[in-house]
């Protein structure tokens, strides 16, 4: 468990530095503690995929990581 300073958050989700969420979306992943996990093996990012499912929550399926716990895009509740 740790929390991600700005730094690490800024450059985990780089790809997405121009979408206007951006600056909310480091700001909450520094937020609070979060768990980090590393996944290893292949098949993993498939397998994480199906786990996570779609980051709209209204569109994921039940027994997902989203599907469960989310209450909107970004948001969970556990």
């Amino acid at each position: 468990m740790l929390v991600p300073l700005k730094k690490f958050a800024k450059k985990h989700y780089h790809d997405l530095s121009e979408r206007p969420f951006f600056n909310e979306l480091y700001d909450f992943l520094s937020s609070d503690p979060v768990i980090a996990i590393v996944w290893k093996g292949e098949g993993v990012i498939t397998y994480g995929r199906k786990l996570i499912r779609a980051t709209d929550s209204q569109k994921s399926a039940p027994e997902t990581i989203r599907g469960d716990p989310a209450v909107n895009v970004g948001r969970y509740c556990f």
